[in-house]
This record gives structure tokens, C-alpha cells and sequence, in this order.
């Protein structure tokens, strides 16, 4: 099982029923001295909205909690130097 699919399964129980998975992949942001953070969050995208997931620091790869739902036409989302940012949140 690849970790699109490991990603899938972890966020199945923050999704509405009939959500169908386009993308899921982790983002965290980095620290100044370019280590990286213990924080990261699971990002999935479905047909119908962009879902973010809290982690915790030990398990990345394990959703523990919903962040935000945002409706699938949130604009901008961007990527500028390694951070990603959607509707103004990074």
C-alpha cells in the first residue's frame, strides 16, 4: 500500500459520506534553520471540498483530528517557496 492510499484511509473517518478522494498528501511547514517541523498536516482533496487534517508529532502519517473544510473553489491556493497556502491559511 503506497502513501496515497495509507493517507486515504486515515482521513475516510473526517469525510462526508460519498467524498471520493482525488489527491491526499502531507505538508508541514519548515523551520528557519530549514530542519523539518514536527508539524504536519494531511491535505486531501475530493470532488467536492479541500480537507485539512491535524497529526501528531510521533504518528504523520496517522489523522487525528479535522482542521478545515473548505469548499473545493478556495481561492488561491499557492505554492511559494516550499509553503503552501489555501484561502490565506498556511
Amino acid at each position: 500500500m503506497g502513501i496515497r492510499e495509507r493517507l486515504t484511509a486515515t482521513a475516510q473517518p473526517f469525510l462526508e459520506p460519498g467524498d471520493v478522494v482525488l489527491q491526499a498528501f502531507r505538508a508541514g511547514p519548515r523551520m528557519a534553520s530549514g530542519r523539518k517541523s514536527p508539524v504536519v498536516h494531511i491535505v486531501v482533496g475530493t470532488q467536492d471540498a479541500i480537507v485539512i487534517l491535524s497529526t501528531s508529532m510521533w504518528s504523520t502519517r496517522r489523522a487525528k483530528s479535522l482542521l478545515v473544510r473548505l469548499p473545493r473553489s478556495t481561492t488561491p491556493i499557492s505554492l511559494h517557496l516550499g509553503e503552501l497556502r489555501i484561502g490565506g491559511m498556511r
